[in-house]
């Protein structure tokens, strides 16, 4: 057994696959866990991780943390987030105002830069005269490392290189040389560990369901072909 044997499972359990830059990386990453839990070959590694079926062990964990991509920054996709702003959610906010309720996902959070973006678009596009509005955003992503940092709200400047100041300004609070997400902002938004190709979709029970708007589309960048159609077939 290769390590290639133990790619192709993480592209099934995941999707994620491991890009031929990324592969030293991938390999030293393997090397490294098979020191620590004393494993003198590959196969012993990838029957550990094979051996729990839904992939929710720490094992897992560390594994995803360090494969997952965790680029992101507010607005991302300039093209993207316009599209949103100036036909889609108005659109949207249109064909659901008599119910007053929007239900966004965000699948493939990162650290929460792509929901809290959302929550700002709707905060400028409702009226605060409108307060009757529920509007639910669910974040979800893979690395529960990332979707810690999501939770916390506090951001760097590289995060807000696609941001203007004034936008800045408004919905986050500076606190030495970080940004905290104002309290308005986060209450929009909900955070939720989840696997896009293994989990179960719909999930009335996460209320993972009757979405309004689905974003993907920065998660599909690192899926195997294959995981993306599957995918997109469930969302």
């Amino acid at each position: 057994m290769t390590f290639r044997h133990l790619e192709e499972l993480v592209v099934t359990r995941t999707g994620l696959q491991v890009r031929d830059r990324d592969r030293e990386a991938f390999c030293g990453f393997v090397e490294s866990r098979m020191k620590v839990l004393r494993l003198a070959h590959p196969e012993a590694y990838h029957q550990l991780l094979a051996s729990d079926g839904n992939g929710n062990s720490s094992e897992w964990e560390q594994l995803v943390s360090a494969l997952a991509n965790n680029e992101s920054y507010f607005f991302r996709d300039s093209g993207q987030f316009s599209l949103l702003k100036y036909h889609l959610l108005p659109e949207l906010i249109a064909q659901n105002r008599q119910r007053g309720t929007l239900r966004l996902w965000s699948a493939g959070c990162s650290t929460g830069e792509e929901p809290y973006s959302l929550a700002i678009l709707i905060d400028q596009l409702l009226p605060r005269k409108e307060d009757h509005w529920e509007v639910q955003i669910l974040g979800t992503d893979i690395d529960g490392e990332a979707l810690q940092r999501a939770r916390e709200g506090v951001f760097g400047k590289w995060s807000f290189r696609a941001m203007p100041p004034d936008i800045q300004r408004n919905y986050f609070h500076p606190r030495r040389d970080v940004w905290e997400v104002d309290n308005r902002i986060r209450k929009m938004v909900t955070f939720r560990l989840g696997n896009l190709l293994s989990d179960p979709f719909p999930n009335r029970t996460l209320g993972i369901c009757d979405m309004d708007l689905i974003l993907c589309r920065n998660v599909f960048i690192y899926f195997d072909r294959g995981a993306v159609t599957e995918v997109v077939r469930k969302l």
